[in-house]
């Protein structure tokens, strides 16, 4: 995942090649962390936490730039905020997985707890599989 920071090499360089560039790393890394967070998010939730850093972070350049992009920055705003959006649920149910699993209760209510949590996780990744698709065509 890159820096959050861009970095400017000169302050006589334009604003749009600099709004372009952050835009590029922005949007390379949602590129990037999609397929990571669709597919291997079981041999690491981090790829859904770093999926949802990585649209926030679209999102803000895409705002920070909007005066340079006008109308052109529709599609891939509304792109990013899809993804992001689809993520939120699967991350959610990560976080809470991960703290029923830490409580050491053999409570009943425990067991079907965690079984529900876990089937609408699931729910959650085919929501973020569709929207993977969906970006794919």
């Amino acid at each position: 995942m890159p820096s959050k920071w861009i970095e400017i090499a000169s302050p006589e360089v334009a604003a749009c090649e600099v709004a372009a560039e952050a835009l590029r790393l922005r949007v390379q890394c949602v590129d990037e962390m999609l397929p990571l967070a669709t597919y291997q998010y079981k041999s690491d939730i981090e790829h859904i936490h770093r999926l949802r850093v990585a649209c926030r972070r679209a999102d803000a350049a895409l705002k920070a730039f909007r005066p340079l992009l006008g109308e052109k920055s529709t599609p891939l705003r509304k792109w990013v905020r899809r993804i992001r959006r689809a993520a939120g649920p699967a991350r959610d149910f990560d976080v809470l997985l991960a703290r029923m699993e830490k409580s050491h209760h053999d409570d009943p209510n425990r067991t079907y707890l965690m079984a529900r949590l876990i089937r609408q996780r699931a729910e959650a990744q085919r929501a973020l599989l569709k929207v993977e698709a969906k970006s794919q065509s």
